[in-house]
């Protein structure tokens, strides 16, 4: 027994001995802007400016924030607009009346920086409209501390989708709250927008409902035709002095916004599975990262 013990630990040692510790040496990363920006002829717009970082410079989001840029919005290569910098928002802004349809370009350059620049355009507006919409508003079940008022909402849609195009759509469910707007979740059984926002098995989709918010597709399966989409939701509202509204949105997004949508879920179903080939999230930006597209929208206000 003894002499099985000594053998044991000889084993123990030259395995030990025999270990090998290797630091790779990593390439060294050079960081480049990254800009986010979405733009659309209905409003005014932003652009947020930021550094890439590298994996040994994990630097917090604030530290990444690039505040001394030169952002130029072009149109037929001349300068039409020079956004301004808010301090408080840490964004830079535009005020400038767009055209939908035309395409526009955005150059950024900074201190230490390559220039980086990209192009889209905003497609125009759909016809669209609110058919039909049903409120029922109750009072909470008891218990449910800080709420004032539940309400259940269905509302059916109509897109008078043109034909011989590929249009993009995205649509968000908009309600009043104390610090201004957030998005709802809803729910809906169509099918178009089940196709696009589902990363599951294809024999799921048709039967469970798409339930999120801000869900985008694309008019395979109406092509040319008049579409209905119902959608229900349920929004509780936590003060009594808010308003009794809701706004649906429309969007008609350009190519560049709905391939950098898709590309973000199919990098947020696969970001936790070790097995899964890696998704690089869609970019138009030149010499950087990020995206910078165009859209319309067509806004519907509700009161109930």
């Amino acid at each position: 027994m003894k002499k099985k013990c000594i053998t044991i630990t000889i084993f123990a040692i030259a395995f030990t001995a025999c270990e090998l510790i290797i630091n790779p040496e990593l390439p060294e990363h050079t960081p480049r802007l990254v800009i986010k920006a979405f733009f659309t002829p209905d409003g005014g717009w932003a652009a947020s400016v930021s550094r890439s970082v590298g994996i040994q410079d994990p630097a917090p989001g604030p530290e990444r924030l690039v505040t001394g840029a030169s952002v130029e919005l072009l149109s037929d290569s001349r300068i039409i607009d020079r956004l301004l910098f808010l301090q408080r928002e840490r964004v830079y802004a535009s005020e400038k009346p767009l055209q939908s349809g035309k395409s526009y370009s955005l150059r950024v350059s900074a201190p230490g920086f390559e220039t980086v620049h990209a192009t889209d355009s905003a497609p125009p507006p759909v016809p669209t409209s609110i058919e039909s919409y049903r409120v029922e508003t109750s009072d909470p079940a008891p218990g449910g501390p800080g709420v004032s008022t539940i309400t259940d909402f269905r509302i059916t849609l109509q897109i008078q989708d043109p034909p011989g195009e590929e249009i993009r759509y995205q649509i968000r469910v908009i309600a009043p709250d104390r610090s201004g707007r957030r998005d709802l979740r809803f729910s809906t059984r169509d099918p178009s927008i089940i196709a696009d926002n589902r990363i599951e098995d294809p024999v799921l989709e048709g039967v469970e409902p798409f339930v999120g918010s801000e869900p985008f597709f694309k008019d395979v399966l109406f092509d040319g035709d008049s579409h209905e989409i119902e959608i229900s939701s349920t929004n509780y509202t936590v003060e009594a002095s808010l308003e009794r509204r809701i706004w649906v949105e429309v969007r008609y997004v350009s190519e560049t916004y709905y391939m950098h949508l898709r590309s973000a879920l199919l990098h947020k179903s696969t970001d936790d599975n070790p097995f899964a080939e890696p998704v690089r999230i869609h970019s138009n930006i030149e010499n950087g990262y990020g995206i910078f597209a165009g859209y319309s929208a067509r806004d519907f206000e509700l009161t109930f």
